[in-house]
């Protein structure tokens, strides 16, 4: 996993909670590599589709409907290998 892919994606994540008042920080999000989204962090489905959004502006990505499983994006390893992976096939 790249760690400059993990900052980032920690950085979004974080910009995304605190648009919504919700009380994570960076740590938190850094510290537990396989934190659920949902229940850890309070992201909800809309959220989760704002938070999709910001990966694919900042990495410069696109994902297919078929990626975009909330069983596969709920951790945020998950989210960063699949965000590493797009990259290596662009």
């Amino acid at each position: 996993m790249n760690n400059e892919t993990r900052n980032k994606l920690n950085k979004l994540i974080l910009d995304v909670v605190h648009q919504k008042d919700i009380s994570v920080t960076e740590e938190q999000i850094s510290k537990d590599k396989n934190a659920d989204l949902y229940s850890d962090f309070g992201i909800d489905s809309l959220l989760m589709v704002f938070l999709i959004v910001e990966i694919e502006n900042e990495f410069e990505i696109e994902f297919d409907l078929d990626e975009l499983d909330n069983e596969k994006l709920r951790q945020v390893n998950e989210i960063c290998k699949l965000v590493d992976c797009k990259m290596v096939k662009s």
